[in-house]
């Protein structure tokens, strides 16, 4: 497996990507595959990303366990997932911004 930071568009070569490949995948204990509830895992890299060389990297904001945002607090999801029920994948990165 391989992850790519600083992807945008799925299927394009930016020059702009750093690959790396983690040594360790961690699946929530939780995850169903037929229903994919709990569908998130956690990598380990050997190496942090050069995160300093590339403004537009950055490390993703997570709550504490058991933890939820403030109400009124801008959230915000991101990935190349389905755009809905029974559609296609999107080869662009979709970002999609709500308020709890």
């Amino acid at each position: 497996m391989k992850t790519v930071a600083n992807e945008y568009l799925q299927h394009s070569i930016t020059g702009d990507e750093i690959i790396k490949i983690p040594d360790e995948m961690i699946i929530h204990e939780n995850f169903d595959p037929k229903t994919l509830n709990n569908d998130v895992c956690l990598l380990h890299f050997d190496s942090p990303f050069p995160l300093a060389a590339n403004e537009k990297i950055s490390v993703a904001c997570l709550q504490g366990k058991g933890r939820e945002p403030p109400n009124g607090e801008r959230c915000f999801v991101a990935g190349w997932g389905a755009i809905g029920e029974g559609k296609a994948q999107s080869a662009v990165l979709q970002v999609y911004f709500c308020k709890k």
